[in-house]
């Protein structure tokens, strides 16, 4: 290559890159926030409750009465095993895939989606039934799941940064979101009327219901890319579930209600991927 042609190759190189190191060079201080995860992927288990409820069963009818017969129960649930994925995005301007120029506080946001699965049954229980001018007793349990879609918007604070986790390497977070529930409930009862039992075990009846979601938590990551986190959620929807059948032994037909509303309080631990 001719002397001259090198020179003016060197000229043009020192022009293109004489800015781009000024910028490095002022870019330097958060340089090692640029490599943030912006995407996470979570695995989940863990376990919870709920508190009582009285309208696991309300109106009991049929068609051998004039009269409904008015049912209640201790409304006792069974604790419950859950497991779930999430998977989030935080707003991040230093993010490895931040969207557009979005300002240094958005960092402190971000969302996901939680999917979770459970059972959700009464725990074997008895009850009392009543009409005019009679009473007795009933025994009442169900069998039951429960899978949640959650649409979490979460806000999010870190302690201890360091060079590898400038946002901190442990990080406290509040989220809560709108959420689906997919539920069904099959119920069997024993009801006793004037020494007689009667064994009812209608078909498994599902809703499908809008609710709420919030959750809670700690996360701690070992670096960039993997974390644990422990946390706390609770979750509220109100389904309504008609149970139809006959009355075995007779030609009787009946119909009952359930219209629980279903408070859910649940602890999971967790290790997640960031990318």
């Amino acid at each position: 290559m001719k002397k001259g042609k090198f020179i003016w190759l060197a000229v043009i190189a020192a022009l293109v890159l004489a800015p781009t190191m000024v910028w490095a060079q002022t870019k330097a201080p958060t340089a090692k926030a640029l490599s943030e995860p912006s995407f996470f992927i979570e695995l989940y288990v863990g376990g919870g409750g709920a508190s009582s409820q009285s309208n696991a069963i309300r109106n009991f009818n049929t068609n051998a009465l004039a009269v409904p017969i008015r049912a209640t129960i201790p409304g006792n649930i069974d604790p419950y095993v859950l497991g779930g994925l999430k998977f989030g995005y935080w707003f991040s301007p230093y993010g490895t895939y931040a969207i557009g120029n979005m300002p240094d506080w958005a960092r402190y946001f971000g969302f996901y989606t939680d999917f979770s699965y459970q059972k959700l049954s009464f725990s074997n229980q008895n009850g009392r039934w009543r009409i005019p001018g009679l009473t007795g007793d009933f025994g009442f349990d169900t069998s039951g799941s429960l899978a949640t879609w959650a649409f979490m918007f979460a806000g999010r604070y870190g302690f201890l940064p360091d060079s590898q986790l400038p946002f901190g390497r442990l990080e406290v977070y509040l989220a809560v979101g709108p959420a689906v529930f997919f539920s069904d409930e099959r119920p069997t009862a024993n009801i006793r009327v004037l020494g007689a039992n009667f064994g009812l075990a209608p078909a498994s009846k599902s809703s499908v219901d809008l609710g709420l979601a919030t959750e809670t938590g700690v996360r701690y990551y070992f670096n960039k890319s993997v974390s644990v986190q422990v946390s706390f959620k609770y979750r509220y929807f109100a389904p309504k579930y008609d149970f139809n059948g006959t009355i075995p032994g007779t030609v009787f037909t009946y119909n009952a209600q359930s219209k629980p509303d279903f408070n859910l309080f649940s602890g999971q631990v967790g290790a997640a991927y960031h990318f």
